[in-house]
């Protein structure tokens, strides 16, 4: 999956701050020998998944970071990799 040229705009309904931000990374997805799935998020991505540490809310990631799930989609791997993480939820407080 990849989003050339993507912006979006979150707004915090409560206080009403917006941040834009410029997500333009790729996700990768690849079944692994014994029917995992590692997943691999390349430039800038904005993740959220509550099953996953590292990814409870909204960040934004820059770099290369990665996670495993079974493949009944329990995590296998946390999120791990090179690169910033930055707290959307923390940025729109």
């Amino acid at each position: 999956m990849t989003a050339p040229g993507l912006t979006v705009t979150l707004t915090n309904p409560v206080n009403g701050k917006q941040e834009t931000v410029n997500i333009t990374g790729a996700l990768h997805q690849k079944t692994l020998e014994n029917g995992d799935v590692e997943m691999v998020a390349t430039g800038r991505n904005a993740l959220f998944d509550p099953q996953v540490p590292g990814l409870v809310g909204l960040i934004l990631t820059i770099g290369s970071f990665s996670w495993v799930v079974d493949q009944e989609g329990n995590l296998v791997q946390s999120l791990q990799g090179t690169g910033q993480r930055i707290d959307l939820c923390e940025l729109l407080a």
